[in-house]
């Protein structure tokens, strides 16, 4: 053909998509339907979604990719069918993907709306999540006073305890590094309270790693025939103790939080059926679509198995299996994989230290607060390794709660033996380490070189950061919560929060890990953020609760986290767009609202 008639064609073919898509913008976009629809239900099984043809300013419905300087994409449309991402459309393309609404819907975002994939929780509670709706709400208390009031309050309120004093009372969220002084209140300091006395009463603190006991409480405990006696030895927990009398004063730190839970009543599925319920509607309303479900009993585990079956999972799932030494009652159940769509089993959680606020992570050196202190080794030292290779022979991937950088170097030693070995054989381990909160500046390639997870969460270190140096002094909290370095040495890194610890919102671990700064906009280093050098990027931090917290979970195959084409559906509409650093501040992110959750393509959440 000759050249002048294909440069004619070209034209022709350029001004012809012009005009289709003027005509577009003109005659369809007031028409549009919005995204997402009143009646969410009526979704047809192929549909599009598509910025506002008149919309200014950049794509709004983003892409991402795990690897590549073209991480984030963004695009003009969506298009959906059968609850995978089959096209990438420009508006000229539509009338022939989508020739009728009865055949496949056009909607178009609301204005300043954006599109993200599918976020991530690397590491949550789900069933905890639920049951801290229903606990008393300590979280914030600066002082035993307002702890006792707010029991009181919600004792009153409670016709559940109003009407039958035997029932335990439970909450969540004390934490004793608010009051004044800074140490940890007593069953004693309960028995103030006339609404209180006599009560059965545990409470945990904010890392769920201490628990407060009244006297009640702790009567049924030290009965059991396994309370140690004093000075007795609990493998990898405390019992606080009065220096002189030598009797419990009411806290149990760690494994010695097991001698209460066998004293409480046993967990019914009737009552995880209210907490599942209830943690959906707080997981899917801030756009989360997959959740690390990070220490769940083999009871819990069936119960959720079983709520896949029958349609009551309405986020993907991914459950490690909760079995610390000595435990009788930890059997591994059959490996789950994407199990009616929705849940997977193939990760066992351990156990390697404490928590930094009850003094219980295991550190190197004394704490600079508690100098005849190093934290609790929750397994010991000599039992490591061989425990997480006994995992890993079975096919199980390993996650490991290790916070101090004594027990971060610990299993981080035992990786590189477990890893050696499996180059030998292909396995992929995908080992992690939950938290990895405190580490030697030498540990940090580690991650790298041995193909370690570091699964952190951001909320964790702004809520930390007012104690940590306290705790820990300056020189070591330099490796405290240390995101951009980790990735600087090419590290794995996925987030999550932790909740009910901290709140489940992503935009709030966002926030966190690019300010470093509290939701006031303050950190003990200023308004530049504390430590600031390990602030984090938008896109660093969005792939983190994306892509890199489902490469963690084995998801490449779903495509999770990404809205790639041939991928999974799943994504979150959100009122602005995060990404457009001009537009959306810090501080405007942190309020960031979720219009809708989708996941395989149907709307699970809706904003009213």
């Amino acid at each position: 053909m000759p050249r002048v008639v294909v440069m004619w064609v070209a034209a022709w073919a350029s001004a012809l998509a012009a005009v289709l898509y003027a005509v577009f913008q003109r005659s369809t976009s007031p028409q549009l339907p919005t995204f997402p629809p009143a009646d969410g239900a009526s979704l047809r099984s192929r549909y599009a979604v598509c910025q506002p043809p008149s919309s200014s300013g950049g794509r709004r419905i983003h892409t991402l990719s795990r690897t590549g300087g073209d991480a984030l994409g963004s695009v003009r449309c969506l298009l959906v069918d059968d609850g995978r991402v089959i096209a990438h459309p420009d508006f000229e393309q539509l009338s022939t993907l989508c020739p009728s609404p009865t055949q496949c819907q056009v909607y178009q975002l609301p204005s300043k709306a954006a599109i993200l994939p599918g976020l991530h929780d690397a590491h949550g509670h789900v069933l905890d999540l639920g049951w801290s709706r229903t606990a008393a709400d300590l979280v914030g208390s600066t002082s035993v006073a307002e702890v006792i009031a707010r029991l009181e309050a919600y004792v009153q309120a409670s016709e559940l305890h109003r009407e039958d004093a035997s029932k335990w009372v439970e909450g969540l969220g004390w934490d004793q590094s608010k009051f004044d002084p800074p140490i940890f209140p007593t069953a004693a300091d309960l028995e103030a309270s006339e609404v209180l006395r006599n009560r059965s009463i545990a409470l945990r603190r904010i890392d769920v790693h201490a628990l407060w006991l009244s006297s009640r409480a702790l009567e049924k405990v030290v009965q059991l025939p396994t309370f140690p006696a004093p000075g007795q030895h609990v493998e990898g927990g405390l019992v606080i103790r009065d220096p002189n009398t030598k009797q419990p004063t009411g806290i149990l730190v760690d494994n010695a939080m097991n001698f209460a839970y066998e004293a409480m009543p046993r967990v019914t599925d009737a009552q995880r059926r209210v907490q599942l319920e209830a943690a959906a509607e707080s997981i899917l309303s801030v756009g989360l679509t997959n959740v690390g479900d990070a220490a769940v009993d083999a009871d819990s585990i069936a119960f959720l198995q079983r709520a896949a079956d029958h349609g009551k999972l309405p986020f993907r799932l991914y459950a490690f299996l909760a079995c610390g030494p000595g435990d009788s009652r930890c059997r591994p159940p059959q490996k789950l994989i994407r199990h009616a769509g929705r849940l997977t089993v193939r990760t066992v959680k351990l156990f390697a230290d404490g928590a930094l606020g009850s003094w219980g992570s295991a550190m190197l050196e004394p704490y600079d607060d508690h100098k005849d202190e190093r934290g609790l080794l929750l397994i010991p030292e000599e039992d490591v390794e061989p425990l997480i290779r006994t995992w890993v022979e079975r096919g199980w991937q390993v996650a490991t709660h290790a916070i101090g950088d004594r027990a971060n170097k610990l299993v981080l030693d035992a990786y590189e033996s477990i890893v050696k070995d499996a180059k030998h054989t292909g396995q992929d381990l995908r080992l992690r380490v939950e938290h990895a909160q405190i580490m030697r500046r030498a540990d940090i390639p580690r991650f790298a070189e041995l193909g370690v997870v570091a699964s952190m969460q951001p909320t964790h270190c702004t809520s930390d950061m007012g104690y940590v140096e306290t705790r820990i002094g300056h020189e070591r909290a330099k490796g405290a919560y240390a995101w951009k370095s980790l990735l600087d040495a090419n590290g794995a890194l996925a987030f999550g929060s932790d909740f009910p610890v901290e709140l489940a919102n992503p935009f709030h671990g966002i926030y966190s890990a690019i300010t470093r700064l509290d939701a006031k906009g303050n950190s003990p280093s200023g308004p530049g953020g504390w430590f600031p050098a390990e602030k984090l990027s938008r896109l660093e931090a969005l792939k983190a609760f994306t892509v890199n917290a489902a490469y963690a979970q084995f998801e490449e195959a779903l495509g999770g986290g990404t809205l790639g084409l041939n991928t999974v559906a799943d994504f979150v509409v959100v009122d602005r767009d995060i990404m457009d650093e001009q537009s959306v501040s810090p501080a405007q992110l942190r309020g960031t609202k979720v219009l809708a959750t989708v996941i395989d393509g149907r709307i699970v959440w809706q904003g009213k």
